[in-house]
């Protein structure tokens, strides 16, 4: 270690006990950097065009899971509901997630529709083809003798209801003439009234 002389302590602005660094040490280094940017540059590249080879399968493997599904005007669809469509507070938890049949009014392109809502919804009538599903129609299965089809108009009929039974009516109870005592009693659940 190399300490000044007269003062014995280092030092603070003279770098001590180093040896001058020679040109060939500086121009070693800057190759070692430049070969390293060139590795770096090429190893970027090289990914670059991996990326690019692969793309295409990417895109194979994402477009299965895609609908490929458009609409026309006049079709009537179900609506997926949001609850950021809404204005703040308006939607709860347990409101409907969908709605629907609605008609389809205009086409704006493969991705987007304008479709007919009821004016208390309040919400913008354009939606995105994600938030679309096809109406089918209602679920019948005539095979189950518990459900009847749908029918539009409801019977005009009054349905036959048998008779109410003949129920005997209980005989009046006594009534109370005084109340002889009228308690509190507390205990740690609260109290009870004692008559």
């Amino acid at each position: 270690m190399c300490v000044s002389a007269s003062s014995k302590i280092f030092p603070p602005f003279k770098k001590l006990c180093e040896s001058p660094q020679f040109m060939s040490i500086i121009i070693h280094s800057e190759s070692l950097a430049f070969s390293f940017a060139l590795h770096l540059h090429d190893f970027h590249k090289d990914i670059a065009q991996q990326i690019e080879k692969n793309n295409p399968e990417y895109k194979l493997h994402a477009d299965l899971k895609r609908r490929f599904k458009t609409f026309e005007d006049g079709d009537f669809v179900m609506v997926r509901i949001r609850p950021e469509q809404f204005p703040p507070g308006t939607v709860k938890k347990l409101h409907a997630k969908s709605a629907g049949h609605f008609k389809i009014l205009k086409k704006i392109n493969d991705n987007a529709y304008i479709v007919d809502l009821p004016a208390d919804f309040n919400i913008n009538p354009s939606f995105n083809i994600e938030d679309l599903v096809a109406y089918e129609g209602h679920d019948f299965n005539p095979q189950n003798p518990l459900s009847k089809q749908p029918c539009v108009n409801p019977p005009c009929e009054i349905p036959n209801l048998p008779p109410l039974p003949n129920i005997p009516k209980c005989p009046i109870a006594e009534q109370v003439e005084a109340v002889l005592s009228d308690e509190i009693i507390s205990t740690r659940e609260g109290g009870r009234r004692d008559i």
